[in-house]
């Protein structure tokens, strides 16, 4: 099985390097842009396409009706963006973390009104692992999502400690091949504009 794992075009939050997290931002011009790419990138890896996933949120489904405009998106909300909780009412991290110096230093640890990074990395495998049971071995599926759930694919399936994922570009593409029960990120894909 083939998962083509996209991440959704560029929003006004990519730009204000903000923690915005779930708020529900469209895509901007250039975000249109690279998901046309995305487009062009996913017609050239694959045709024939048996399902596509994606994040009930704007930028995501925007995404998604680029790739795939004439195919039914299901959405998954275990791959929408990490739920920052009060943590979006600030700027930064760095100001949240002043009034509440304590909050999140493990994985385990909730953002207040929000969840835990372990909490994201639990839904997001169990929606890979739904999307595995319910698809033929020889299916192309593909998964638009945010930067947070694609981390969760490096920590889960490549073994890297918690915060180290290396970072993905707005409207990369990782291609993972399910195969004997195992997961492997065969390749990143990413246009740059």
């Amino acid at each position: 099985m083939k998962l083509l794992f996209v991440r959704h075009g560029e929003t006004k939050g990519n730009i204000e390097s903000g923690v915005y997290g779930r708020t529900d931002y469209p895509l901007t011009e250039k975000g249109e842009k690279e998901a046309h790419n995305s487009k062009k990138l996913i017609d050239s890896l694959t045709e024939d396409v048996k399902s596509i996933y994606s994040s009930g949120l704007t930028r995501a489904r925007q995404t998604a009706n680029i790739i795939r405009p004439n195919k039914n998106v299901k959405i998954d909300e275990r791959f929408t963006e990490f739920d920052f909780g009060i943590a979006t009412e600030y700027p930064t991290l760095q100001e949240f973390k002043q009034d509440y110096p304590d909050a999140v230093e493990t994985q385990n640890d909730r953002y207040p009104n929000g969840e835990s990074s372990k909490e994201m990395l639990n839904r997001v495998v169990s929606g890979l692992n739904d999307i595995v049971k319910n698809h033929n071995d020889s299916d192309t599926i593909i998964i638009i999502t945010h930067g947070g759930p694609m981390f969760c694919l490096f920590e889960y399936i490549e073994n890297y400690d918690f915060g180290e994922a290396p970072y993905i570009n707005t409207s990369e593409c990782v291609e993972i091949k399910y195969d004997g029960g195992e997961f492997r990120i065969i390749s990143r894909h990413y246009y740059t504009i």
